[in-house]
């Protein structure tokens, strides 16, 4: 019996290894919103802006071009500088909007920022990661923004938001704009990331969404001739539009969309969209209560976007309401 008993403690440790852990019990979707909400929403720290001397131009609004670091830092030396332009009139007002473009190259976004800025309103854009003077040295611009890497995607829209909440900070530190009345626009990607942050951060008063939707998949996996070699990729790897939606929805407007901030938000799409299906821009609006949208009758994702200038005045009587001094 002596033996038995030595036999069994020698044993012990053997089988105390042989033994799995208990498995960790599986985060709920209340959970898993939460933890990535975080990821997004910007909680401050201290940081250096260098803006450089304006630049005051015949339209009579001057020109800053600022960088601060991102808060997100990646392997690319390039993209943890955050470039921005800050548009203004002497007289601004201590109302301000922050200005996303598109995937690649958008040339229109930021004049759009620059027309913007005559209502008054301080407007700073803001370059996406991986564009611009952000892109990665032997890079083509956008490249790493978006592509099949979901994983590098999600990432992206994250430095976004945090990128853009820097932005937010430095112009109600240094620019004399009241917290209170900061407004988001976004134009195809740069939308989709402003429709996000509106919904999930309650300190954007108002938003302008153009060209962009609900559901991020669905223009992944929309086959266009910009993004047919990506969805192609993406279907190779098993991916539908509903895997690609449903692995995208931390960072998809879809989720954060909220019908309490109805009269807050304003999209502008196009009505023969190739890039960014009418359906997704349509149900995002339902998904805020039956939001305004107008939809420019028979255009195309680009010609919509180097024409969006004509619904500035609109686009300007939007952010005076939402951002009306209380």
């Amino acid at each position: 019996m002596r033996t038995l008993w030595i036999v069994l403690l020698l044993l012990a440790p053997l089988l105390a290894e042989e033994t799995p852990a208990p498995a960790a019990p599986a985060k709920s979707a209340a959970d898993q919103r939460a933890e990535f909400k975080k990821k997004l929403v910007y909680q401050g720290g201290e940081f250096e802006a260098k803006v450089q001397d304006g630049v005051k131009g015949g339209d009579g609004i001057t020109e800053w071009k600022l960088t601060y670091p991102s808060p997100v830092k990646t392997e690319f030396a390039r993209n943890n500088t955050v470039h921005a332009a800050l548009f203004a009139k002497d007289d601004a007002g201590s109302a301000a909007v922050i200005v996303l473009g598109g995937w690649m190259y958008d040339p229109a976004t930021p004049q759009m920022a620059r027309v913007l800025a005559q209502s008054g309103l301080k407007v700073l854009y803001v370059q996406i990661p991986f564009q611009e003077a952000r892109t990665p040295v032997g890079e083509a611009s956008g490249r790493r923004t978006l592509s099949a890497d979901m994983d590098q995607n999600i990432a992206s829209f994250v430095q976004i938001a945090q990128d853009v909440g820097r932005g937010m900070e430095w112009l109600v530190k240094e620019r004399d704009v009241d917290a209170k009345r900061v407004g988001i626009m976004g134009t195809s990607l740069g939308g989709f990331a402003a429709a996000s942050l509106f919904g999930v951060d309650d300190r954007f008063a108002g938003a302008v969404i153009l060209l962009a939707g609900a559901e991020i998949g669905d223009v992944l996996l929309s086959k266009n001739w910009l993004l047919k070699s990506l969805a192609t990729k993406l279907e190779s790897m098993g991916y539908d539009r509903d895997k690609a939606n449903k692995r995208m929805r931390w960072v998809s407007p879809r989720t954060w969309a909220r019908k309490e901030r109805k009269d807050a938000i304003y999209l502008v799409a196009a009505g023969a969209d190739e890039i960014v299906p009418l359906e997704t821009a349509q149900e995002l609006a339902k998904l805020y209560g039956g939001a305004r949208i107008d939809v420019i009758p028979g255009a195309k994702h680009v010609a919509a976007a180097m024409n969006l200038q004509s619904y500035i005045p609109k686009i300007q009587l939007h952010f005076e309401k939402v951002l009306a001094e209380q």
